[in-house]
């Protein structure tokens, strides 16, 4: 729970540095990574190759390899390592956070959010609807 919370401040700390218009593109990058997947971050600054990650190991006193890990030991691996690489960018949505574009890129996602629970709402309704359509027109 920690761990997605804190990837998710990341996910809006790395908008902010880009200056990207929402967090979508970081949120994307970071479940690539922690999926296995070494060229999501590059963009933000963050080598996951497997150098890069034997070293977080080691750095860690950790003497294995990191083809030895399982499946869950990479996964705390590649969180390690995405946010001792970013430490320096934690934060700085916060410190942001009042500045008027901060305040439009939220209202933008509130009502993106917004539009998406009213579309969960019609959507069966409209399901439900098109075959009725479907067979008035057809006559």
């Amino acid at each position: 729970n920690k761990m997605s919370k804190n990837l998710t401040m990341l996910s809006y700390d790395l908008m902010k540095v880009k200056t990207e218009s929402d967090a979508s593109m970081a949120q994307t990058a970071i479940a690539s990574a922690m999926g296995g997947e070494a060229e999501a971050m590059k963009r933000y600054g963050v080598m996951l190759n497997q150098a890069t990650l034997q070293q977080a190991l080691y750095s860690l006193g950790i003497d294995r390899t990191v083809s030895s890990l399982n499946a869950a030991e990479k996964a705390q691996l590649t969180y390690y390592h995405i946010m001792t690489t970013t430490a320096g960018q934690h934060g700085y949505y916060a410190k942001t956070l009042m500045s008027p574009a901060n305040a439009l890129n939220i209202v933008r996602t509130q009502f993106t959010l917004l539009a998406r629970q009213i579309g969960n709402v019609f959507i069966p309704i409209l399901m439900q609807l098109l075959p009725v359509v479907i067979a008035i027109t057809e006559m």
